[in-house]
């Protein structure tokens, strides 16, 4: 038992230390119209990029050509570098990858071949890599009472 109890205190430590940022970026095709659009998410496994399977959000329009694109009909999208303020023109879409992003199962896409892209992060939540103290004091005491009265019934 006092074996399982040190696993379980491990895995909590770990599990409260974890960092991940939630960002949100907004971003303008300067050479296509120009039109806006924004995206967030979270950055879960802390790699410093926004991939596709982290987005929270995503929205554009071009309301003149009949273009909505949101999460849902997102088909491709290239990884955004929450460091360097970059997004990568890797996504897949319009014959290949090479897109910011596409829809349309790929039919359209803000490619790279035409599109000028800026970006700016609007919200970049600080990854928190320290558990609160409280949390901890208060872990600690709740297992120290455990073991105590484990400790009792057997004696």
């Amino acid at each position: 038992m006092y074996r399982k109890s040190k696993v379980i205190i491990a895995a909590l430590l770990i599990a409260g230390a974890s960092s991940a940022n939630a960002s949100l970026v907004n971003f303008t095709v300067n050479n296509y119209g120009p039109s806006y659009g924004s995206f967030s998410g979270v950055d879960t496994n802390a790699n410093g990029y926004l991939t596709q399977d982290e987005l929270t959000s995503f929205l554009f329009d071009r309301v003149d050509f009949g273009h909505h694109v949101t999460l849902a009909t997102l088909f491709g999208f290239g990884d955004f570098n929450l460091i360097t303020n970059t997004w990568l023109p890797n996504g897949a879409g319009w014959g290949g990858n090479g897109a910011y992003f596409s829809w349309n199962g790929g039919g359209n896409a803000v490619h790279s071949t035409w599109a000028d892209v800026s970006t700016t992060i609007a919200q970049l939540d600080a990854p928190n890599n320290v558990p609160e103290p409280t949390s901890l004091a208060l872990l600690t005491l709740g297992m120290a009472g455990i073991a105590a009265i484990r400790r009792k019934k057997a004696a």
